[in-house]
């Protein structure tokens, strides 16, 4: 018989080998964020799950699902009350619209083919604040913490790499091509503040604390939004020429709110305070462009309203400016003056194309007469050059004829 020490020993290796085991059985650590869904899968060949088999869910020790194949139930409906769906098929387990308090330890027991197992899982549920900031301006992210002492550690990650440390009383940054000279960290509240702001700064930041050897983790979701753009109230252009063909087009004003460049955003039509119509994007650096039709007689208000989680902007519709009928628009001064300027144009046009013609038609009359003038001038001086030579081809034969008679001889 082993001494009373060596079996308290043994006792105590024992239970300790047991802890160990059933923490190492706890292996999947899942994290989630605050409002997100969560499926617990179990690995289990769908084709090994018969008739009869069973599986059940429980957390912190309490039945809340169970499975006896093919009927399924559902307990503690105070803690997850409409927000468990277990799957017959494969005895998943999803959580939808999570909750800090569902944090805590999952365990599954199945009993398959006579054959028991359970698997645990270890569900942390983080709260994440969401934090929206225009571009430029400056952001704190505020973890609240209290009771700071000397060699307390407080690190901030972003989008998983550190970028700023503080062990009371020391800090220091990381990651400065992200963020040079842009982070202050204040050593006695652990904040972190972020000045000049970018779109690029918009991501997961992550807060871890040792405080008093207690760890904790906080979650930050920060957005970082462009300023936003003026609605632009506009008539269909086309609605006139097509008036003739559609009556609906001689009694309805056609107009069209855009805006360009514009990243999760929403663009709404309003009659009063009541929403018309609307558009949303979450895109990045689109243009949006949302129609209307209105009475040409109508006296209500409109308004073209753009906005996103920080601010909004809003152009109101002046029905009288931009809604007239066609014919009073061709009728009206803006309308006749740009007829005018196009008549006035066209004239000068034409006139300067007559110019240009006639300027042409002269240039070729000179020429022409001046070719006649140089052709007459040859004619002449050829004509002048035959008669020389007429006269003294005639002078020639008489002093020869003369000659001829003064030396003839007698006979």
């Amino acid at each position: 018989m082993l001494p009373q020490k060596e079996m308290l020993f043994c006792t105590f290796i024992l239970f300790s080998l047991f802890c160990f085991l059933s923490l190492t059985d706890a292996d999947k650590l899942l994290a989630v964020m605050k409002g997100d869904s969560l499926t617990l899968h179990h690995n289990l060949s769908v084709s090994n799950i018969q008739r009869n088999d069973e599986i059940e869910w429980r957390f912190e020790g309490t039945r809340i699902a169970r499975v006896i194949v093919p009927n399924s139930e559902y307990y503690d409906e105070n803690t997850f009350k409409d927000r468990l769906k277990l799957d017959n098929q494969t005895g998943s387990l999803t959580i939808t619209n999570t909750r800090t308090t569902d944090s805590g330890l999952y365990q599954l027991k199945t009993i398959i083919g006579f054959k028991e197992s359970i698997k645990r899982f270890n569900v942390k549920v983080y709260d994440v604040e969401k934090l929206p900031v225009t571009v430029g301006d400056s952001l704190t992210l505020n973890p609240n913490l209290t009771n700071i002492q000397r060699n307390d550690e407080i690190e901030w990650r972003f989008e998983g790499t550190r970028i700023a440390r503080v062990i009371v009383p020391n800090s220091e940054y990381y990651d400065e091509n992200t963020f040079k000279d842009r982070l202050k960290l204040d050593h006695q509240t652990g904040s972190l503040t972020i000045t000049n702001t970018r779109t690029t700064d918009s991501g997961l930041y992550q807060l871890k604390t040792i405080i008093g050897f207690k760890e904790s983790i906080k979650i930050f979701n920060v957005t970082v939004y462009a300023p936003l753009p003026i609605p632009v109230i506009t008539r269909d252009s086309s609605q006139c020429s097509s008036s003739l063909s559609s009556s609906s087009s001689q009694q309805n004003c056609s107009l069209l709110c855009s805006v360009e460049n514009v990243g999760d955003v929403t663009l709404s039509w309003y009659k009063g305070n009541s929403l018309l119509s609307s558009i949303s994007v979450s895109d990045l650096s689109i243009s949006l462009s949302l129609p209307l039709e209105v009475k040409y007689q109508d006296n209500n208000s409109y308004s073209c309203v753009i906005n996103n989680p920080i601010r909004n902007q809003i152009t109101h519709l002046d029905i009288s400016k931009l809604c007239h009928t066609c014919a009073a628009r061709l009728n009206s001064p803006d309308s006749v003056s740009v007829i005018v300027g196009i008549f006035v144009a066209g004239s000068l046009f034409i006139i300067i194309i007559m110019s240009g013609m006639f300027c042409i038609h002269m240039n070729h009359r000179d020429a022409v007469q001046t070719y006649e003038d140089e052709t007459s001038q040859a004619a002449i001086f050829y004509k002048q050059i035959d008669i020389t030579q007429f006269y003294k081809q005639m002078r020639e034969s008489e002093m020869t004829e003369v000659i001829y008679t003064h030396f003839i001889p007698e006979q």
